[in-house]
């Protein structure tokens, strides 16, 4: 197998265990309401738009971004959003 080779292979069956995330960054891909940036109406709700790679699991943090996307576009719809946690 020449050298060649064997980087092709690599490319075409490595896998990781790990949970990808951070692909589409907010700052470089995304702004701060997870629009990206040069495409209308598209917006990005999943672990790809973490800044900085967690040191763990990636599900709370990814639930806590489709949370805020749900509530970014409620705000566009013109339907109030209230924090049943504060009084008043």
């Amino acid at each position: 197998m020449s050298k060649g080779d064997g980087a092709t292979s690599a490319r075409e069956t490595a896998m990781t265990t790990h949970h990808p995330c951070g692909t589409c960054g907010i700052g470089s891909v995304v702004d701060a309401e997870l629009r990206v940036f040069g495409v209308d109406g598209l917006r990005v709700a999943d672990a790809s738009v973490f800044p900085r790679i967690t040191r763990s699991n990636t599900n709370a943090p990814a639930i806590m971004v489709g949370e805020k996307a749900a509530d970014l576009l409620k705000l566009g719809k013109g339907v109030a959003i209230y924090d049943v946690r504060k009084p008043g």
